[in-house]
Formats: C-alpha cells, sequence, structure tokens
C-alpha cells in the first residue's frame, strides 16, 4: 500500500509541476487527457486497495487486471504523447533558432566586410588627398631645383596645411624669379 501511494504521489507531483508552465492549446488538450486517465488510475488503484483491505484480494487482482492496469496505461501513454508533443515543439523551435541565428551572423558578415570595404575606400581618398598634393609640390621642387622658375597656374587648391605649403612654394618660386629678374638686369 506504501509503495503505490509513494507511486501516486509522485505521479500527483510530476503531473502538478506540468500544470505550472504555461501550455499551449494543444498541450493544455493533451495535458487535460493525461489529468483525466490519471485520476481514472488513481480512483481504481484507491477501489483495489480498498478491497485488499477488506482481504478481497481475488476480487481487488480482479479489479486491478480490469481497471487499475489498462488506466495505467493509458495514463502512461497520454503523459508520452504530452512529452512526444513538446519534444517535438522544442526540436522545431531549436530548428528556428538555427536559422534565425544562420540569418543573423550572415548579415553580421555582411556588415563586417561592408564596414572594412568602406574603411579602405574612406583610406584610399585620403591617401589619395594627401600623396596628390605632395607630388605636384615635388614636382615644382623639382622643377625649381633645374631652374624652371617660370610662373605657372596654382594646382593645389586646398585651404588647409598642404595648401598652405603649396601656397609657400609658389611664392618662393615667384620670388626667386623676381630676384633672378633684378639680377639678370
Amino acid at each position: 500500500k506504501n509503495m503505490i501511494n509513494d507511486r501516486l504521489g509522485k505521479l500527483d507531483k510530476n503531473v502538478a509541476e506540468v500544470e505550472r508552465h504555461a501550455l499551449d492549446a494543444k498541450g493544455t488538450e493533451l495535458y487535460q487527457k493525461a489529468k483525466t486517465s490519471q485520476q481514472k488510475y488513481t480512483d481504481s488503484i484507491k477501489a483495489a486497495i480498498a478491497l485488499a483491505e477488506q482481504n478481497k484480494n481475488e476480487d481487488a487482482f480482479a479489479l486491478y487486471n480490469k481497471s487499475a492496469s489498462p488506466a495505467a496505461d493509458a495514463c502512461t501513454d497520454d503523459l508520452r504523447n504530452l512529452s512526444t508533443y513538446y519534444n517535438d515543439l522544442s526540436k522545431k523551435m531549436d530548428a528556428d533558432t538555427t536559422v534565425e541565428g544562420d540569418k543573423a551572423m550572415q548579415i553580421m558578415i555582411i556588415f563586417i566586410i561592408s564596414m572594412i570595404l568602406l574603411m579602405g575606400l574612406i583610406g584610399i581618398t585620403t591617401m589619395k588627398s594627401i600623396t596628390g598634393p605632395l607630388k605636384l609640390m615635388v614636382a615644382l621642387c623639382k622643377d625649381l631645383a633645374s631652374g624652371d622658375f617660370r610662373a605657372k597656374p596654382r594646382q593645389v587648391q586646398q585651404k588647409d596645411e598642404i595648401g598652405e605649403l603649396a601656397d609657400a612654394l609658389v611664392d618662393m618660386r615667384e620670388n626667386i624669379h623676381t630676384v633672378l629678374r633684378h639680377v639678370t638686369e
């Protein structure tokens, strides 16, 4: 009797644990079916125990075979169906999560590659905006070194430090050209 009562207590505890969780419509339907079969099993077991306590062992055994055993099987099947349903649902949710995670990973990779390309483009543009005018100024310095002091149109139009350096080189060329003209006169 104690062993059966312990098993019934564990079954009640497990069924009550399921009840604590939020169930969807199908889960609620499966849970109610399992709970109904559990109640039938509990009632038939208690009736069989009551007969056994009255020393009506044959009647208790017959009742157990007729009602309790099939009710136990039905309860087990109903609980298995509930478990299988949520196991399948869990697998589907896991698959969906994996697909969404893969999509997020692809978006992150595309974003990172885009940022790398954008940074490269900005770097190249910045580099050209600095090296282009410097190359023009180096050419002007080479012209000056070779003795070419002729007035030429200004090629660097920037208003930053590089532009100031270009202006200083143009002024220097004009000043040297003026000095040379005075010396030759």
